[in-house]
């Protein structure tokens, strides 16, 4: 009976839409239990922040990490400033000795009897001394490029001694377990970007390299002209023979390798003075800059209970856990928002 149908359906349809009214009523009341439980999480952490009046206990700690900081910096920049002219006995100075000695020791000079090969190959005496020439400069300074282990070394020694006095001097090590030059690129790394003054000291100075191709290359290349066809100063006689072309080689390269020997150990102090300049930019930066007190203050505060971790509970600090937390909840309140929690009718 097509009466009886339609009177069923119906029938149907309203028992339907009562259940999913009172679904929606039951959801709504879960929807506000949810809400006000959420709410107690928020203020969780508020609460035990405010419960232990950290900035009374924190001004003071801040203060005298910062004096200490302060002194020790100071107190380090006074050492390389008393070295800055110095001769960097560690590092660089074996490193060019050594460089020099392994010019002499493999000097691209060739045997007699590769030079009267080579003359008959090229059939004039000039082509071959030129040749013989290029071999010799590219050979001298494929070797001094090993100086760049010695800037190396000079570089990362400046740059622990900076790391562990802020490690020994701030309590800084207990952010992370790095020492020496890698700690600075760590501290750069955990800085936040509104301490943009604060971590770009750290960034400079992590950063800060001698490199022999950049800092000393240009100013030896004037010094290997006699070992360049156009420029040399020692040419061949009319008419040559092998034995003179290798004594020409002998001499021409013993002189250019003296005259860089001369140059390089004119250098020897740069790298002390290179150290100091990067070394007194970082300290400027970081105690002596006008954003720097307050850079530190902000920064410290929020890593407090890792500096001070017996003043300090995780949990009260406005630090990554809080903020992971807070971030959390809020994701939490928009899921329970009504229209995610809503029956079709």
């Amino acid at each position: 009976n097509p009466r009886l149908k339609h009177g069923g359906l119906r029938t149907s349809r309203l028992s339907l839409g009562q259940y999913a009214s009172t679904c929606q009523e039951r959801l709504l009341q879960l929807q506000s239990t949810v809400k006000a439980e959420l709410e107690k999480a928020r203020q969780a952490l508020v609460k035990a922040s405010k419960s232990q009046n950290e900035m009374a206990v924190f001004e003071p700690l801040f203060k005298k990490l910062n004096t200490s900081l302060k002194v020790a910096l100071v107190e380090l920049l006074d050492n390389f400033s008393q070295q800055r002219d110095a001769e960097d006995e560690n590092f660089f100075k074996p490193q060019v000795e050594k460089s020099i000695q392994n010019c002499r020791d493999d000097t691209g000079i060739p045997l007699l009897g590769e030079i009267k090969t080579r003359h008959r190959e090229t059939g004039a005496w000039n082509i071959t001394y030129d040749e013989f020439l290029h071999r010799l400069r590219t050979t001298l300074t494929r070797h001094f490029g090993s100086m760049d282990t010695g800037l190396k070394q000079a570089v990362d020694d400046a740059k622990n001694r900076v790391a562990d006095v802020l490690v020994s001097a701030g309590c800084l090590g207990d952010l992370t377990p790095a020492r020496g030059s890698e700690f600075l690129k760590v501290m750069a790394d955990i800085i936040p970007d509104e301490q943009y003054h604060l971590q770009t000291a750290f960034k400079k100075l992590w950063d800060f390299k001698l490199a022999y191709e950049v800092n000393f290359h240009y100013r030896i290349r004037q010094h290997l002209d006699d070992l360049t066809p156009d420029k040399t100063s020692l040419r061949l006689s009319q008419n040559p023979i092998e034995q003179e072309v290798l004594e020409c080689l002998e001499e021409v390269h013993a002189t250019t390798v003296y005259k860089c020997q001369e140059a390089l150990e004119g250098m020897y102090s740069e790298p002390s003075q290179a150290a100091f300049a990067a070394v007194e930019e970082f300290i400027d930066q970081v105690i002596r800059a006008e954003e720097a007190e307050t850079d530190w203050r902000i920064f410290l505060y929020e890593v407090r209970s890792q500096i001070w971790p017996s003043e300090f509970e995780p949990v009260g600090e406005g630090s990554d856990v809080r903020r992971e937390w807070q971030t959390l909840v809020a994701q939490a309140e928009a899921a329970n928002q009504p229209n995610s929690m809503k029956f079709l009718n």
